[in-house]
């Protein structure tokens, strides 16, 4: 298991909380899993990503979950599973317009999802109401980490070699 994010859930117990299900991505299995977030029992999976090694995972509000595939010095690419279907089923988005990793996930509040590009200095931003790529330059150094606050700010762990940083 190399990615894990969790999904809004239902209260399916009747008990009144509902902390959602989490969602497991297996790097070597290509595959993702659903698993109750009250009982820990299997809800579905494998859900197969074929060709795609999950490495991190992100969930917008819509239960669209996103997944970054692998890490350095690959093409990188992101998938796309419907956490409201069962069963689900795996999409690949086209790679952005550069060769870089894709280390660390997010989904911002306007539900556009960003990859760390590690080892390279650089974040890229998916939107896919647009379906359109875009890359920033972090002049910090190799971006692995990045989330959003909730204000909408990006922030990114960077390091150039040995210090990092946490820029937004």
């Amino acid at each position: 298991a190399r990615a894990l994010a969790i999904d809004a859930g239902s209260d399916t117990e009747g008990t009144g909380i509902n902390p959602g299900n989490v969602w497991v991505g297996m790097y070597g299995q290509s595959a993702y899993y659903q698993i109750n977030g009250v009982t820990g029992a299997l809800l579905q999976g494998p859900v197969a990503t074929p060709a795609h090694n999950s490495y991190g995972a992100a969930i917008d509000g819509s239960g669209i979950l996103y997944s970054a595939d692998a890490c350095c010095d690959r093409v990188p690419h992101i998938g796309r599973i419907d956490t409201t279907q069962n069963p689900a089923t795996f999409v690949e988005i086209p790679a952005p317009p550069s060769t870089a990793g894709t280390y660390g996930i997010t989904v911002d509040l306007r539900g556009r999802v960003w990859i760390g590009a590690y080892p390279y200095p650089a974040l890229h931003r998916y939107d896919p109401v647009a379906n359109l790529w875009q890359t920033f330059t972090i002049a910090q150094g190799n971006v692995r980490g990045v989330g959003i606050d909730a204000r909408g700010y990006v922030w990114a762990a960077a390091h150039p070699g040995g210090n990092g940083y946490a820029c937004r």
